[in-house]
């Protein structure tokens, strides 16, 4: 009778799979995100193919409500690939991706040389594996194509 009790408080405590450190990881089970769910996989120019390779992301919204780009940097909060943050704005070396929440995320892009466009997007993953751990992965690609400004089409 003690060892069921005994085991039963094991359970009902969790356990880490880092030895007892990592509290991100403490409890029965974790989720983890393999993959950012929106992904900025190619940016080109509308006029000729040619490859943008830094764009400038600004007036990022998650499911109509103004995210502070701030938070997208700090630890534990939602994931990132090749982004930087600058007056405000998110700087993509293509390719960039952010976020682990699913849903409708709206953005302006810009590049130098080329007109400004809003983007809008439902993001999701098109993988959840269930289990302990469990995790997301494959998260939305999207390929901007940019239409070049006047003065750099002369």
């Amino acid at each position: 009778m003690k060892t069921v009790w005994l085991l039963g408080c094991f359970w009902l405590v969790g356990c880490s799979s880092s030895g007892g450190d990592d509290s991100a990881d403490v409890g029965p089970c974790v989720h983890e995100f393999h993959d950012p769910v929106l992904n900025v996989a190619s940016a080109s120019s509308m006029a000729n193919d040619t490859r943008i390779g830094i764009l400038i992301i600004s007036n990022v919204t998650f499911n109509s409500s103004a995210i502070d780009l701030r938070t997208l940097f700090q630890e534990g909060t939602l994931q990132l690939t090749n982004l930087e943050i600058k007056d405000n704005k998110l700087i993509c070396s293509v390719p960039c991706g952010f976020g682990t929440t699913e849903g409708l995320w709206q953005f302006d892009v810009s590049a130098a040389g080329f007109v400004e466009q809003h983007v809008s997007v439902q993001a999701g993953y098109a993988i959840f594996q269930g289990g302990c751990p469990s995790y997301n992965d494959k998260g939305t690609r999207l390929s901007i194509t940019m239409q070049p400004t006047a003065a750099s089409q002369s």
